[in-house]
């Protein structure tokens, strides 16, 4: 019914064949034999020599109308072979463009270029063939050679399709560190695509034991390179601007443990880090931060911190967070709701080791467990005063609000001058600090 409807409007009323052309799509689309239809429509076309609308319905058989992708190609190659038969060349070659386009975005990359060197494309048919000999190298794990290839080519979409796919490949053969080496190289694309990877990357960071090191600066910063092209390129999102500004406190931490004067402000980063315990697992923050304080001579601080560790230890085990206390960290910006970690951050022996050290200090009864506080009578490390709720900026250096005499950048980040003329004055080489110097500080 529907052929002859459309033969008569063709023929009698050619003002209504889109408008009926449009009814019939609309109905065909929802048919599970769709494809059928479109290609016993296309056949009808053909045979009455219509060959324009012949080769619309075979394009009209895409994935949303059929996944098999033998059908597809089949069907796509007919548009095209009837184009170059029966079009003007102009016409014909836009419809190869078409049906190419497609062939390769379905991996059928001969067929394609076969179809570029008939219409005499041949630049087309090349590209096309390069592409199909680095996808098969890439099949076969000759990664270098197609992310080679393919960045010679200045071709950024493909690099970066191949460079997503060989980072997925590592990150599935436990090779996350030579994934993060990868985006180093080739690049960070704010691609949303790429989103999952860029954050499984800084999850692998965040989680990874014994990064709070010097030696783990490198690693830090490579991280924060990637996460600072991201965050630059992207719209604004949050989520990464939160892993950026995590990443830098890591980062600032480990070049601060070069210098042993710079002890305390390494032992401020990883306080200003129990801010992102909601990101961080819970339990290597406050063993960290404790750990970091003891170090410094806070020991206030750090029996508060291993203490709160030991708590979140206990829950872990437990598979629950119900029996933690909150209340003493009422009054602090420190998040009260945190996931909770799937394992123990520590090994037994050192968990052992930290359970002994804070048995020791509270039978010692010198030390009482609490936080520091400041100008403001409140724990000197938050970024909200409580008692005004008036929220101070973080200094960049130490992750400590910012009272007073702020060092401001164009960026709109701010430092406390004496920490930061402090950090320049003991690492003495600028470059150390990526993305620290008075013009690029993190963006987030």
């Amino acid at each position: 019914m529907w052929q002859d409807a459309l033969r008569v409007c063709k023929d009698y009323v050619p003002t209504m064949m889109q408008q009926v052309q449009d009814e019939y799509d609309s109905i065909v689309s929802k048919d599970p034999k769709g494809t059928d239809n479109y290609i016993q429509q296309a056949q009808q076309w053909e045979a009455s020599g219509d060959h324009t609308h012949a080769i619309e319905c075979y394009l009209k058989v895409t994935q949303k109308v059929n996944p098999d992708l033998r059908v597809l190609e089949k069907c796509w190659l007919k548009a095209a072979d009837l184009a170059i038969k029966f079009l003007d060349e102009k016409k014909a070659q836009k419809v190869v463009q078409v049906v190419c386009t497609r062939l390769i975005e379905i991996t059928r990359y001969i067929p394609a270029a076969e179809l570029y060197v008939q219409m005499s494309m041949a630049k087309e048919a090349v590209d096309v063939l390069i592409t199909a000999a680095e996808w098969n190298r890439a099949k076969k794990g000759d990664w270098k050679r197609c992310l080679d290839v393919a960045k010679q080519q200045k071709d950024q979409q493909l690099l970066h399709k191949y460079v997503a796919m060989y980072a997925a490949t590592l990150i599935k053969g436990d090779k996350t560190e030579a994934a993060l080496d990868l985006y180093v190289t080739y690049g960070a694309p704010a691609l949303k695509q790429n989103f999952n990877i860029y954050k499984h990357l800084a999850s692998y960071m965040l989680k990874k034991k014994g990064t709070n090191t010097a030696a783990s600066y490198q690693e830090w910063s490579k991280l924060r390179r990637i996460l600072q092209e991201v965050v630059t390129q992207a719209t604004k999102n949050e989520e990464f601007e939160t892993l950026l500004l995590i990443t830098h406190y890591y980062a600032t931490r480990s070049a601060c443990l070069t210098q042993p004067d710079l002890k305390k402000m390494a032992a401020k980063l990883s306080v200003s880090l129990l801010r992102h315990s909601d990101v961080v697992p819970a339990d290597k923050a406050f063993y960290e931060a404790g750990m970091m304080c003891k170090d410094a001579g806070w020991e206030n601080m750090a029996f508060f911190f291993l203490n709160r560790y030991l708590d979140l230890a206990e829950a872990i085990e437990e598979g629950s967070l119900d029996s933690i206390d909150n209340a003493d960290l009422e009054g602090t910006d420190i998040p009260l709701e945190i996931p909770l970690p799937e394992a123990l951050h520590l090994s037994d022996a050192e968990h052992e080791e930290i359970k002994e050290w804070v048995l020791a200090v509270s039978m010692n009864q010198k030390v009482t467990p609490s936080l520091n506080k400041d100008t403001r009578k409140c724990y000197e490390a938050s970024l909200v005063d409580p008692a005004t709720t008036e929220r101070s900026p973080p200094c960049i250096i130490t992750g400590y609000p910012v009272l007073k005499n702020p060092l401001e950048f164009k960026t709109g980040r701010v430092a406390n001058k004496d920490d930061w003329n402090k950090f320049l004055m003991q690492t003495k080489v600028r470059h150390l600090s990526l993305s620290l110097n008075a013009d690029r500080p993190p963006t987030s």
